[in-house]
């Protein structure tokens, strides 16, 4: 076919424009090099849309065995049901993530953040190859250093200190959920220092920071809050999560929840420098999305906005995702 310049971009504009709600897609141009790269293919993914089903034209569409079929209303209503059903597994699971905390009841002084990602069609067995026994959990160690070099070199001078994904001292299997945890303390965790993440055999990939907030003891909550450090500790779940969906082939969505506590009376140092927000009002902060995988591997920056975007409104910081790398999203 005929490769026009902008072809590329009036695809985009299709899925974004004449369907309701907008799709995601990823194009490919493969020129054919004998015709001077005018002609050749256009190649377009539409991955599985966490927001279907969809409409243009002021109708919904749907594929039988013989092409595609007009849904009613009716077929409509239960697909949008669906959808919204998938979600409810998530707060329990955002639940799973914080009672695994290490730390509980008096032990506590400053927030602690929690990252929980869930795909919605994974299997018993999607991650088991990373969690049954010491020598898997070794391999979840090497998998992130792997990812953590490929974040570090496409960061660059962006981020602030080391990825999520480092500094392990120690792996090691809870009950309470069927996971693989990978500790940066050697011993006990401490309050305020360290972090933790997990991935259960069937697919939720977690993260327990116990330092997202700063303060001095017995608390309970937090003087200040590290943002930035929670922005990029966020990200890069979101860019870890995508690399392990790619290593099973897993091409489904994911539900993902980011919870933090300890907020109330809580400040940012940057907006008390600016001149911005107060303290926190809430005692915790809670947020959640539903991503592609496509939009996992491309699109980390926005859906970190998406889930952390009220949490700076109310410390006075929004601005920092009008900042690289975020700005880019």
């Amino acid at each position: 076919m005929p490769l026009p310049v902008g072809l590329h971009e009036t695809v985009d504009a299709v899925a974004r424009d004449r369907i309701t709600p907008s799709l995601t897609v990823v194009h490919t141009l493969v020129p054919n090099p004998e015709t001077g790269n005018t002609t050749g293919f256009l190649v377009v993914e539409i991955p599985e849309s966490p927001d279907s089903p969809h409409m243009t034209d002021f109708t919904y569409w749907g594929r039988s065995e013989t092409g595609r079929v007009r849904l009613t209303d009716d077929w409509v209503e239960r697909l949008i049901i669906a959808r919204t059903q998938r979600y409810q597994r998530l707060p329990e699971e955002m639940r799973a993530t914080a009672e695994v905390d290490p730390l509980r009841g008096g032990d506590r002084w400053v927030s602690h953040l929690y990252f929980t990602a869930l795909p919605t069609r994974g299997w018993p067995e999607m991650f088991a190859h990373y969690t049954r026994d010491s020598e898997v959990r070794t391999r979840l160690l090497r998998r992130c250093g792997e990812v953590e070099r490929e974040i570090s070199e496409a960061d660059r001078d962006q981020r602030p200190w080391q990825t999520v994904l480092g500094g392990f001292a120690k792996t090691r299997r809870t009950q309470r959920v069927p996971a693989g945890w990978l500790d940066t303390w050697s011993g006990e965790a401490v309050e305020s220092k360290g972090w933790t993440v997990g991935v259960d055999d069937d697919g939720p990939v977690r993260l327990i920071d116990l330092a997202a907030g700063s303060g001095r003891p017995p608390g309970p909550a937090s003087d200040f809050l590290d943002e930035t450090r929670v922005l990029h500790r966020t990200r890069d779940m979101i860019r870890l999560t995508a690399a392990l969906s790619d290593e099973v082939e897993y091409h489904g969505n994911w539900l993902l929840g980011v919870f933090l506590d300890g907020l109330y009376g809580c400040r940012s140092r940057l907006s008390d420098e600016d001149g911005g927000a107060g303290a926190f009002e809430d005692y915790d902060y809670s947020g959640f999305t539903q991503a592609s995988g496509l939009q996992l591997r491309t699109q980390a920056e926005f859906i970190t906005s998406r889930l952390l975007r009220k949490l700076l409104r109310g410390l006075g910081t929004e601005f920092l995702l009008s900042q690289p790398p975020f700005i880019q999203g």
